[in-house]
């Protein structure tokens, strides 16, 4: 067996800055502009980026120079900063955005603040808060190619980036389509601060071109027996009352009288063979997603049939890798989007690995209808997996 991996080496962006310079210096005026302040500006100390308020109510903010362009070919954007504090007193806060590029709108944004609780939220609105004692950490922003900005802190203990043990990240704006900007806020309303950003990268968005290395790792192994394949993903549905990784490429349907995630009793169950999907992932600063299907499967419902439908991608990700974010998106046998044959999606698993949606309803008269489950990892790969349902 043979097994090529393909790694991208990104070289740092022009628009990346650690925030270098002499003591007092502004920031590097080719990449921010100071936006507005109250009482004093922010300067580089100490090769950061530091705000030391001399009384309560001054705050400041920055916005780059430079823009993201958001649209059908360059959807993807990911940030991330540093940050640490030596004083930040209840009422005050440090944010990290991603702000309109003609406008003062702040589609997302993640911040700590003084009573010691990260903070996130979208349309300039806090929705979230944890609990921390964190002094310093990271923040991080995407903009993924489903059009949702969604916000993450390191979580230094397990390693990983999530909001409140949630690797998907704070969900903060959808249907996102405007340019953008980053924004970086030092509000001491409530009091004097000394706190710093540093260490700001761009990870996807930036406009230079990227350089692809591809090192091909060759495993022959021996076996006098035959084994399954484990290069298709799986599509499975099941009641939600208990949710097992799958271990086999089948579209399995378990009917249930409850709308929703609750199941109370199972009537039917249907297996149809996956075995020849196969699916393409790539970065996730590509065109377009790609997707391809040896022969495209299906199933069967019946209009009043409900359950839980999910796909399984534990097939494609790598060690440690999980789905990021997802979206179900539903055709008729027309072409035209549809949204009420399902009910809400969700990333569920122990290892998020599985992308699953409430299958409500449907009519023989618009069938078969195409579902497509289109998910972003960790990893920045986008996977694509599609079946049809009929309505019979």
């Amino acid at each position: 067996m043979s097994s090529s991996t393909t790694t991208t080496t990104r070289p740092p962006c022009t628009w990346d800055d650690d925030f270098s310079g002499d003591d007092d210096d502004p920031p590097d005026v080719t990449k921010w502009l100071l936006g507005e302040y109250s009482g004093t500006q922010g300067s580089i100390q100490s090769n950061k980026l530091n705000y030391n308020n001399p009384s309560s109510g001054h705050y400041a903010w920055y916005y780059s120079k430079f823009n993201f362009t958001n649209y059908a070919g360059n959807p993807a954007v990911d940030i991330r900063i540093n940050f640490d504090y030596s004083t930040l007193p209840a009422g005050t806060s440090i944010q990290f955005r991603l702000r309109d590029t003609h406008s003062s709108a702040i589609y997302g944004f993640i911040g700590y603040e003084g009573v010691g609780q990260y903070l996130a939220g979208g349309d300039g609105q806090v929705t979230s808060y944890k609990t921390s004692s964190d002094t310093s950490g990271k923040f991080r922003l995407i903009l993924n190619v489903i059009g949702e900005i969604r916000a993450f802190y390191w979580n230094s203990t397990l390693g990983r980036w999530e909001w409140d043990g949630d690797p998907a990240g704070k969900l903060c704006k959808i249907g996102m389509n405007d340019n953008l900007k980053v924004g970086l806020y030092f509000s001491g309303a409530g009091g004097t601060i000394d706190a710093n950003f540093h260490n700001f990268q761009v990870w996807a968005g930036c406009e230079e071109a990227y350089t692809t290395t591809t090192t091909t790792t060759t495993t022959t192994t021996t076996s006098t027996s035959s084994t399954a394949s484990t290069t298709s993903s799986t599509l499975s549905t099941t009641s939600s009352t208990t949710s097992t990784a799958s271990t086999t490429s089948s579209i399995s349907t378990t009917s249930t009288t409850e709308s929703g995630w609750t199941s109370t009793s199972s009537t039917t169950t249907t297996t149809v063979d996956l075995s020849s999907h196969f699916m393409i992932g790539f970065e996730y600063d590509e065109v377009d997603v790609h997707s391809v299907a040896a022969d495209l499967k299906e199933f069967h419902k019946k209009p009043d049939e409900k359950f839980v439908v999910y796909a399984d991608f534990s097939n494609v990700l790598a060690t440690n890798e999980y789905l990021a974010s997802g979206i179900v998106s539903v055709t008729d046998k027309n072409g035209d989007a549809v949204t009420d044959v399902t009910g809400r999606d969700q990333i569920i698993g122990d290892d998020s690995e599985k992308l699953a949606v409430v299958v409500m309803d449907g009519t023989a008269d618009y069938s078969p209808y195409k579902m497509s489950f289109i998910v972003l990892t960790s990893r920045k790969l986008v996977w694509q997996l599609t079946v049809l349902m009929r309505v019979l």
